[in-house]
């Protein structure tokens, strides 16, 4: 039986002044707007939100995201391209970083 890994892709980003004059609760809502469809159509995969900008100059926001359905990710991508996260832009988006975890691990464990 062959499983299908879990991706994690960790999307760094950089909060623009628009998001940043935002009261919290308009973030709230920006954010909810962009991803809760998505996450409602795709229960298996799993968002998580992290600050950086206390210790990073290259981003202020880091997204990770874990998901077997890659057809998904590219899915959550062009919703988020078309949101007003970034069109307004609230945010730049710095770098996508997809990985796999533990592959050596596993590749030696299968030989």
């Amino acid at each position: 039986m062959t499983t299908h890994p879990t991706f994690t892709i960790f999307i760094l980003l950089r909060a623009a002044a628009p998001w940043l004059r935002l009261t919290h609760e308009e973030r709230s809502k920006a954010a909810r707007a962009a991803f809760g469809p998505w996450m409602k159509d795709h229960p298996d995969a799993r968002i998580r939100y992290f600050d950086a900008e206390a210790f990073s100059g290259r981003c202020s926001d880091i997204l990770q995201i874990e998901t077997s359905n890659l057809a998904a990710h590219c899915g959550l991508m062009d919703r988020l391209r078309d949101s007003d996260l970034f069109t307004v832009p609230y945010y730049e988006l710095i770098d996508i970083i997809p990985s796999v975890e533990d592959t050596f691990r596993a590749s030696n464990l299968a030989a």
